[in-house]
């Protein structure tokens, strides 16, 4: 086994303490009526640490699992290790920079949102190779109904009318989403 071979398994580890680490603020702040992750995770010092931890260590296993693994199995286009860079810089923005008042809130606001669109052009640049024939047709439409997906649960977040609640589980799929896109172009 070569050495790039170890960092396989990272984005799954990564998506696990993601899973984890978000059921658990969800479970401890369900009583609370916030419509992102970020204003649940700035309801306590404990939920933020929960947050900041969770975010942070997915980050690390995705980078490692994209720079150790992917690149040396997947030729995928060099955009893609550039985006996901930025997306992942943003992402610890996010984690540590807390959604509270003031220039923090502008800081957390933006460096979310713009990774939540990264997210987007990501799973669509991992269908899309430099050798086409690798990436097979049922991973094309999986990838394509995946995205349409993360679209849709994006738009349905965003619409007037929606409740903290359904906006706060509308967030939640849409990474959930391109985890699972992102798995299963890894592993499949």
């Amino acid at each position: 086994m070569e050495l790039h071979e170890s960092y396989k398994y990272f984005a799954l580890y990564g998506a696990l303490v993601s899973w984890i680490c978000g059921a658990w603020l969800t479970v401890r702040t369900r009583h609370e009526n916030k419509k992102t992750t970020s204003e649940l995770a700035a309801t306590g010092s404990a939920n933020y640490f929960i947050f900041a931890v969770g975010l942070s260590a997915s980050a690390i296993l995705l980078a490692l699992c994209a720079f150790g693994y992917v690149r040396h199995e997947l030729t995928l286009s060099g955009v893609f290790y550039k985006l996901l860079s930025v997306a992942l810089m943003l992402q610890f923005v996010t984690a540590w920079v807390p959604d509270t008042k003031g220039w923090r809130h502008q800081v957390h606001y933006y460096s979310a949102w713009i990774m939540s669109y990264l997210l987007l052009s990501l799973g669509a640049l991992l269908l899309v190779e430099d050798d086409f024939s690798k990436v097979f047709i049922h991973f094309q439409t999986f990838g394509i109904g995946m995205l349409v997906s993360m679209a849709a649960v994006g738009t349905y977040a965003g619409r007037p009318g929606a409740t903290n609640k359904q906006f706060l589980r509308s967030q939640q799929l849409y990474f959930f989403l391109f985890q699972v896109l992102l798995l299963v172009r890894i592993y499949g």
